[in-house]
């Protein structure tokens, strides 16, 4: 029983050792995988920088960017001229129905500015009425469709229900000649053209 006891007693102080071994090798283990990962992030960082080592802008490549910014400016105010040319005569002769002309100018920071014209009287965007204001921006949605030559169904939901009678009247008459069908929802419906379906609901 002594002998037994004894070798019971190595066999636990060795397992005890065999743990602390275990222990600090895990410990070790976490530490060198810490520093692994602290030398790839470096690695990778030192490879970004080598690449970039190479693309360091100089003078001449500034003046390149400038040149090419200057040249899409002028691109792009030729562009938005050219647009408007072919808009403008088919917004006035959408607003044409209802009494409205529209005119566009460009300033030199290629800033527009709209001016409406009826009557003799030229109105700013801040003149216009709420009214006013929508059949204007129908016009110029309208005045793209026909430009790309578009169809179909123009669905306004209850977004003119808010218009009077008259500007109602207006969108109406303003539709009545061009390939679209316009779907609307009224709470409060004035007197319709009998080319109008009303649906009763």
């Amino acid at each position: 029983m002594g002998k037994l006891n004894s070798q019971i007693k190595e066999h636990v102080e060795s397992i005890a050792m065999q743990k602390d071994i275990i222990s600090t090798y895990k410990t070790q283990k976490d530490d060198i995988n810490v520093r692994i990962s602290a030398l790839n992030s470096l690695i990778i960082k030192l490879t970004a920088r080598m690449k970039q080592k190479n693309l360091i802008y100089d003078t001449k490549d500034v003046l390149i960017v400038k040149q090419a910014l200057t040249e899409l400016d002028v691109l792009s105010s030729y562009y938005l001229k050219e647009s408007i040319k072919v808009l403008e005569p088919i917004i006035n002769s959408v607003l044409e129905k209802i009494g409205f002309t529209v005119s566009f100018t460009i300033t030199d920071q290629n800033r527009f500015t709209i001016l409406y014209n009826k009557d003799g009287v030229t109105y700013g965007q801040k003149d216009l009425s709420t009214g006013q204001a929508t059949i204007m921006q129908i016009a110029f949605k309208l005045a793209l469709l026909i430009s790309q030559n578009k169809t179909g169904v123009v669905i306004a939901d209850e977004g003119l229900g808010s218009l009077d009678s008259d500007n109602l009247m207006h969108v109406v008459n303003i539709f009545s000649s061009y390939p679209f069908q316009l779907f609307l929802v009224l709470h409060n419906a004035p007197e319709m053209p009998t080319e109008v379906k009303v649906i009763n609901l």
